[in-house]
């Protein structure tokens, strides 16, 4: 493989060195301002499930409690260090979120910079900077944009691999490998794909990483090797976890075949909703995603990204067949390679030509994020605690015990306070609960004598949201017959309805292990 020779026509230069990171230092400025400004809505549930786990102390997240757990214990970890230094607030809550998008632009800037020179990594910066999705994954109390930076890391480390002109520089990009490699799998289990997929497209391309022909197979399968051992204890709770039913993967189905062909290509295109006043981003991404594709055809790390991108979605597709996972949050990682492609054709622009191409990517993408701003809010957890906490004598019925937590976790970060000012109520139907990770873990309800006690004069207010429909549950046990059935979008509240609903619904269920148990 031969290297690009892109970074000799842009010199390391003094000044040149000092546009490039003033450039870098106004993209990430921009972002940070951009996140941060947009960053005070409320928390969603699984959000709120990621709080209860960061509250959760060190040892039961790193033993097998997490069998109980789908998600691995980094990012839960790292919340935690967060949260011991700060108030709960949503927006606070969603600064690490924004520092790790913040860091993969200077990662991603460095590795085009190695790559391709300055003018593509310039580029590359400006499009993370104004990405809606990544401003949109940013805000996520969730590891999905921290997987990306630890894969972009990784695939640093691959850059670095590949052009290094000394066993010192290679050593040091094997390190970055590796170590992205092992922290991404311990950030999302996905992770594992990724080391599939270097593997794999280094093969496909380089002829000296090839079993038995190469002088670089024995190095890259004792990186395989270090990852696996390194990654061997969740890789072993996550075998458990498959060989047992579990509920925490329930609510996960196929989007179909346009549907997922929706999602990937918004997805690699750094967008989130595609209207007609954002489309002109996505075509201007995806017109130097071709451009970068074809002038960068016999490069050796161009080939190494395409390699990727292919290896990538072809595991991930095959993967999908037995366990639906190709959903937007799981393939972002993947968003890197287009972007890589990208920043490299505009980067082969010179003058004139190069900085038209900066202001038109900045004026669309920043029309895209100011329509996304819009689609942020997902669940308004703060509407609900608000009001049911104005009610002194209200009793919130929620499905299951992980509703149950998530909502004390609402409560802890909306009305700062250690449990919620009203009785929590988990009905949980026969069979096996869907979010399975609460089971045990919700406050236990008032009772005797085996059934809910609750004082006289209390009023229920029903909780109702996509796949946690707590009327389906009361509906269940015979009560609110004439209610709508219609699935709601949102969660929702809706009551109060007269003590004796409360008063029916404990003569037709019971209370075992401190939640009651719908016949």
């Amino acid at each position: 493989m031969e290297r690009s020779d892109t970074a000799r026509r842009w010199p390391g230069s003094g000044l040149e060195s000092r546009i490039g990171l003033a450039a870098l230092s106004a993209a990430v400025l921009v972002a940070g301002m951009l996140r941060l400004a947009f960053s005070d809505y409320s928390l969603w549930f699984d959000e709120l499930a990621s709080v209860f786990f960061a509250l959760q102390p060190t040892e039961r997240l790193w033993s097998a409690w997490m069998l109980r757990e789908t998600n691995p214990p980094l990012f839960y970890t790292l919340l935690r260090w967060w949260i011991q230094g700060t108030e709960l607030s949503d927006a606070g809550l969603r600064v690490p979120g924004i520092a790790a998008s913040l860091a993969a632009i200077g990662v991603i800037y460095a590795a085009m910079a190695r790559a391709y020179g300055r003018r593509a990594a310039v580029a590359a910066a400006l499009l993370l900077a104004l990405s809606p999705q990544q401003l949109y994954f940013s805000h996520q109390v969730r590891a999905y944009i921290f997987l990306y930076l630890a894969v972009a890391v990784s695939f640093a480390g691959l850059v670095q691999i590949v052009l290094a002109a000394t066993s010192r520089a290679r050593a040091i990009g094997w390190l970055l490998y590796v170590a992205g490699a092992v922290a991404g799998i311990y950030l999302h289990t996905t992770g594992v794909i990724w080391p599939a997929t270097a593997t794999l497209a280094l093969m496909l391309v380089d002829a000296r990483f090839r079993p038995f022909r190469g002088r670089l197979w024995i190095a890259l399968a004792v990186a395989g090797g270090v990852i696996v051992l390194a990654s061997s204890w969740w890789l072993y709770i996550t075998f458990r976890q498959l060989t047992q039913p579990n509920g925490n993967l329930g609510w996960m189905q196929g989007l179909g075949v346009s549907k997922s062909a929706l999602v990937y290509g918004a997805t690699l295109l750094q967008s989130r909703q595609i209207s007609a006043l954002q489309l002109p981003a996505p075509l201007l991404v995806a017109g130097f995603v071709a451009l970068g594709a074809w002038r960068g055809r016999g490069e050796a790390v161009t080939r190494l990204t395409l390699a990727c991108l292919a290896v990538g979605t072809a595991l991930f597709l095959v993967l999908n067949l037995k366990q639906p996972i190709f959903l937007d949050r799981t393939i972002l990682w993947l968003s890197l390679f287009p972007l890589v492609l990208a920043a490299r054709g505009v980067g082969t622009l010179r003058g004139r030509p190069y900085a038209a191409a900066l202001v038109g990517l900045a004026l669309a993408l920043g029309v895209s994020v100011a329509l996304t701003r819009p689609h942020l809010p997902r669940e308004d957890w703060r509407a609900v605690v608000t009001r049911v906490a104005a009610d002194p004598g209200a009793a919130l019925l929620v499905d299951g015990e992980a509703m149950g937590v998530a909502t004390q976790m609402a409560c802890r970060v909306q009305l700062h306070r250690p449990a919620c000012p009203f009785a929590v109520v988990p009905l949980v139907a026969p069979g096996p609960q869907l979010d399975s990770w609460g089971r045990g873990l919700a406050v236990p309800v008032p009772a005797r004598d085996g059934r809910l006690a609750l004082p006289a004069d209390a009023r229920a207010y029903v909780l109702r949201r996509p796949f946690h429909d707590a009327q389906a549950d009361v509906q269940r046990a015979g009560l609110l017959r004439g209610a709508d059935v219609t699935p709601p979008e949102a969660p929702v509240v809706v009551g109060p309805y007269p003590p004796v609903l409360l008063d029916a619904l404990a003569r037709r269920t019971a209370v075992r292990g401190g939640i009651v148990r719908v016949p």
